[in-house]
């Protein structure tokens, strides 16, 4: 079980946003236009918090720090997707602008874990 402790955190934040996401959604009664603008400031939320504690403690590993920082990437890309959505922008161009985002952060990501390893 101690080899499986690097990866509490992830998945604390994760079951966390799922919980609060869904308890959200009933809360709201499922009405979009008051979900999504939730979920931006839960997802965004969630990737501040794996940055934060990605830089708070030392990692266990680096497949552990880089686990943090894919899901911080990918919450944070959740966030900005959700905020688009709710300031009004079609869905397609919203999903399109975010898969250009990700393909160059993730791009950035594997370079600099390439150039620290």
């Amino acid at each position: 079980m101690g080899r499986f402790k690097q990866y509490r955190r992830p998945l604390v934040v994760m079951v966390a946003a799922v919980i609060a996401d869904f308890t959200a959604r009933f809360a709201f009664d499922f009405d979009m236009d008051r979900v999504v603008p939730f979920e931006a400031v839960l997802f965004l939320a969630g990737a501040g918090t794996l940055l934060w504690a990605a830089g708070r403690d030392k990692p266990f590993s680096p497949r552990a720090q880089r686990l943090d920082l894919w899901l911080a990437l990918t919450f944070g890309l959740a966030g900005v997707r959700a905020g688009l959505w709710a300031g009004g922008m079609p869905v397609y161009i919203a999903n399109l602008v975010i898969l250009g985002f990700g393909i160059v952060l993730g791009a950035l990501l594997f370079i600099r874990s390439r150039q620290t390893s």
